[in-house]
């Protein structure tokens, strides 16, 4: 039978939507040969482009997951049913979970390859994953918190590794987890996955986590946890101590906060003069202070143990810098020790750290070194040089980032420590190591960075940090070479000049 125009309309009709309903099952009958999920587990890797950095897939057994590169873009599980992989997500901006579904095109192989499912628009994961051919790596341990706090329901725990050190670029970030804590009690149990393939054997790595909420951080870890090289460990509990946030002044302070710290000095030696050395230091030191003598250890602690002492230990400071939001100073200047009835006298150089909290001015840090003197030996008169760092406000300081810049003064493949420490040398650079009583600047101090042993090795054990992001000290011991016993505790100054944290103050003290 014939068929008329208008037959022919409908058939024509007809095949246009067959073609049409054909072409949307293409992508369903690949999927049909996508293969058994539980073969999709594994690390994926997609190289760096011209429009995107490299990428990392990791789809763990258990169904936890985890991507790295892909702009703030985190994923936490997978699953995989019909052909299509789901993967949990959190970006960076929200951390709240999110499914993301993508097709699986083929089964893979040495390859995945990923399309954009029909109720997604085009994602930046869709396209073409190979098989990463290194193991797949572990972290895992618990998050605590010294003060417990009540926090709000949106309050977010980043968990992350990362490099400890880098030269010529910021420290490259393994792996990341972010965690809502909702109505989630302490201590929380993390697992961080970290494929094989980034992870340089001969680079340390660091453990670090950090409460937010509102984008505000509530608790930080104030030391570094190293794991997974160079014998470090893979599994690390971590305690998190609040953020302190600067004290509100009421009115602006009567005088530029180094004057302030000189005068806290001047009070801090009339207390030693008037009341004895040990009273002035239990009066001034902070509960968690830390006093070299000659490694870091807890200063009042250190004090209680000790007699009182007859002699006369006093000091002036003849340095002096503060921060802008008024919670952090340093002061550095000539101190002297007169045993009883002037038998005997010591000379040297101190450094001190001062932190304002809510109990008030308090000492955080205290070392230096000294050497006999001569009978006649006096303080010398000083006027003091305030504001010796010019330092710049910048972001809220993080203790645990300087300790990140100490251990990148270690030496590594092709880097001295004398190069990596003259690239963080600050404008004003004051060098106290021992004889130098008085302080090497300018000259001498450059001369004291090329003078280093070229393979010291920094292992941070604390630090401080301003709330404007201006000022921070750090601290901890040194090694002669990677793996040799400590031989010389360190303290380091922190300022940020021209937008960079550079060092303002070194001190080395041997350990005798």
């Amino acid at each position: 039978m014939r068929c008329g125009p208008g037959w022919t309309l409908v058939l024509l009709l007809v095949l246009l939507v067959s073609g049409c309903a054909s072409t949307a099952a293409r992508p369903g009958s690949s999927r049909a040969n996508a293969g058994d999920p539980t073969q999709w587990a594994g690390v994926w890797h997609r190289p760096a482009h011209a429009t995107a950095s490299a990428q990392w897939l990791v789809l763990d057994a258990d169904g936890s997951a985890s991507l790295l590169g892909a702009d703030g873009l985190w994923a936490i599980a997978w699953r995989g049913e019909a052909g299509a992989l789901t993967l949990t997500t959190q970006t960076q901006d929200n951390p709240a979970s999110r499914e993301l579904r993508l097709w699986v095109m083929k089964k893979p192989g040495a390859t995945l390859k990923l399309a954009s499912a029909h109720d997604e628009p085009l994602h930046r994961l869709a396209g073409e994953w190979r098989r990463a051919s290194g193991e797949l790596r572990h972290v895992t341990g618990s998050i605590t918190v010294s003060e417990r706090s009540t926090l709000p329901p949106d309050a977010v725990l980043r968990v992350a590794v990362q490099e400890a050190r880098r030269v010529g670029g910021p420290p490259q970030t393994v792996a990341v987890r972010d965690i809502v804590l909702g109505t989630t009690a302490f201590p929380v149990r993390y697992h961080l996955h970290v494929p094989a393939e980034l992870l340089d054997a001969a680079q340390p790595y660091v453990l670090r986590a950090r409460v937010t909420a509102a984008g505000v951080a509530r608790y930080a870890s104030q030391s570094l946890y190293e794991v997974l090289t160079l014998g470090a460990p893979t599994n690390a509990d971590i305690t998190l101590d609040p953020v302190e946030t600067p004290v509100r002044l009421r009115a602006p302070p009567a005088a530029p906060l180094a004057e302030q710290v000189v005068a806290l000095e001047k009070a801090f030696g009339e207390a030693a003069r008037a009341r004895g050395t040990k009273s002035a230091f239990l009066e001034f030191l902070a509960e968690d202070g830390i006093v070299l003598e000659p490694g870091p250890v807890f200063g009042r602690a250190a004090w209680e143990s000790r007699p009182d002492s007859p002699g006369l230990l006093e000091w002036l400071p003849d340095r002096a810098q503060g921060s802008a939001s008024a919670d952090l100073g340093v002061a550095t200047g000539p101190w002297l020790f007169t045993a009883p009835g002037g038998t005997g006298r010591v000379a040297g150089r101190y450094l001190t750290v001062w932190r304002k909290s809510e109990a008030g001015w308090r000492v955080v840090f205290d070392g230096g070194f000294g050497a006999p003197a001569a009978a006649d030996a006096r303080l010398p008169a000083v006027t003091p040089t305030l504001d010796i760092g010019d330092c710049e406000r910048g972001a809220a300081g993080d203790p645990a980032e300087l300790q990140l810049l100490d251990r990148a003064l270690s030496a590594s493949a092709g880097k001295t420590t004398a190069a990596l420490v003259a690239a963080r040398a600050g404008h004003n650079l004051l060098w106290l190591q021992p004889p130098n009583a008085a302080g090497a600047s300018a000259a001498a101090a450059t001369q004291a960075v090329a003078a280093q042993p070229a393979t010291l090795q920094f292992r941070p054990m604390g630090g401080f940090a301003a709330a404007a992001g201006d000022l921070g000290f750090t601290y901890g011991l040194i090694e002669p070479s990677e793996g040799a016993a400590a031989n010389a505790a360190y303290g380091h100054v922190w300022c940020r000049q021209r937008g960079d944290w550079k060092l303002l103050v070194v001190l080395r003290r041997p350990l005798e």
